[in-house]
């Protein structure tokens, strides 16, 4: 019997599928200014992070399974809205797993003096051993996060310390470069993803009981691993302009002892966005997989090995985010986040109509609050959501370009889910 992850893999698969530490927050800082970065990483797990967490719990308790999201919105909203789900899901995938090789050749640009082509060809080596490993099964990439998940948090809680035993200095609060929706999307986008570790419920030993504590356990840890070693690295380093991606081992040369924590952040950057890649593939390898058992994708997609990996789906996902490798980060975590809200708000809406059509599904954990707490669960977000699409029309009338690519990523789906419709409708009439 192929093994299945527990609580303790669960989380650490959970910590690196969401965040794998404060890698890459470093630009929100010279972005909206110091003042504003803080306030986005106090405020935005509270309607962003908490809700998602809550609603991801009660869901994966009461429906888990293979497939995760897309079965709650079908079941809630129709196969149209399922299959839409799946496709935005699927698409802002693309962006969002190509961010951490960008990152990991980023953190190694700090000792390595790379080419862009030599950067590339490290993307991809991180690309396709990760894949290596997901052929070996979820077992294989939980122990992988666990080990992982020590490294990378102990080196923070030490920058963390010794951040705080420095005096105070004046910091400056303005902003440097990069604008409002590039800081909010990079703040956002640290806490997006509860969601994909639904996919593999099958996979997870005792899900109605693992799901809620992992979340509601990994929430808080992760927003302290943001808070505390921004908070720290402010007492280094006071200017916003110095904040940009792998700065926090070049902060790390001022404090006691820093020569050897710079090369052990170095070094956690590198496993982080290696574990958090690795762990995202785990998940999202499965939704092509169950869009070809219900016929929308190509047959082969649903193939599984003797593990119960979908050995196909891992291979075409990583030739996907190999060509997406070549963009750069920001531009990523713009693109990812746009997206992303269009899918997250279906998943807050099936929460809603399943409350309402089946109240007497069993639910291991349920949203606290009564229908206060539930209504309070989904308008917070979903008004983030309207934020973010609004400053990035903003925004966009300046760059067209990436704004016309946003929205022609989320109307595909419209013409996708056409063409799957046939597909599936021309053999239901060979059958």
């Amino acid at each position: 019997m192929p093994k299945k992850a527990g609580l303790l893999g669960l989380i650490a698969i959970l910590y690196f599928t969401v965040s794998g530490g404060p890698f890459g927050l470093e630009p929100a800082v010279s972005s909206v200014g110091p003042a504003m970065a803080l306030l986005l990483i106090v405020l935005v797990p509270i309607v962003w992070g908490l809700p998602t967490a809550l609603m991801v719990a009660e869901l994966s308790a009461a429906l888990p399974g293979e497939g995760g999201f897309y079965l709650w919105v079908t079941r809630a909203l129709g196969p149209f809205w399922g299959f839409q789900e799946a496709w935005w899901s699927w698409i802002c995938e693309f962006p969002d797993m190509a961010i951490y090789p960008v990152l990991f050749t980023s953190y190694a640009g700090e000792w390595l003096h790379l080419s862009t082509p030599q950067k590339w060809m490290m993307s991809l080596a991180v690309i396709w051993i990760s894949a290596a490993l997901n052929l070996a099964g979820i077992g294989a990439v939980g122990a992988t996060a666990i080990l992982s998940g020590v490294f990378v948090v102990a080196p923070f809680s030490l920058f963390s310390f010794l951040g705080f035993r420095l005096p105070a200095t004046p910091i400056h609060w303005n902003a440097a470069h990069g604008g409002f929706l590039l800081g909010l999307s990079i703040i956002l986008y640290n806490y997006t993803g509860w969601d994909n570790i639904s996919l593999v419920g099958d996979e997870v030993e005792n899900p109605q009981r693992n799901y809620p504590i992992a979340l509601l356990g990994g929430l808080a840890l992760i927003a302290a691993m943001y808070l505390l070693p921004i908070l720290g690295g402010l007492r280094i380093a006071p200017d916003p302009a110095a904040w940009h991606e792998g700065a926090f081992p070049i902060f790390a040369k001022a404090l006691p002892g820093g020569a050897w924590l710079s090369v052990w952040l170095l070094a956690g950057a590198l496993i982080s966005a290696f574990v958090q890649f690795n762990s995202l593939l785990l998940s999202n390898s499965r939704l092509p997989m169950v869009l070809a058992r219900d016929g929308f994708f190509p047959k082969f997609l649903a193939r599984q090995n003797s593990r119960d990996v979908p050995t196909a789906s891992v291979i075409v996902c990583a030739i996907g985010y190999s060509i997406f490798a070549l963009f750069g980060y920001e531009r990523l975590v713009v693109l990812y986040v746009v997206v992303y809200t269009f899918s997250i708000v279906l998943e807050f809406l099936a929460l809603w109509v399943l409350r309402v059509r089946e109240p007497d599904l069993p639910r291991p954990f349920l949203v606290p609050g009564g229908t206060a707490g539930l209504a309070l669960t989904v308008i917070l977000p979903i008004v983030t959501g309207v934020v973010v699409l609004g400053v990035t029309i903003q925004q966009g009338i300046h760059e067209p370009l990436w704004l016309m690519i946003a929205g022609l990523a989320t109307l595909s789906g419209l013409p996708a889910w056409l063409i799957a419709s046939l597909i599936v409708s021309k053999r239901a009439g060979r059958v």
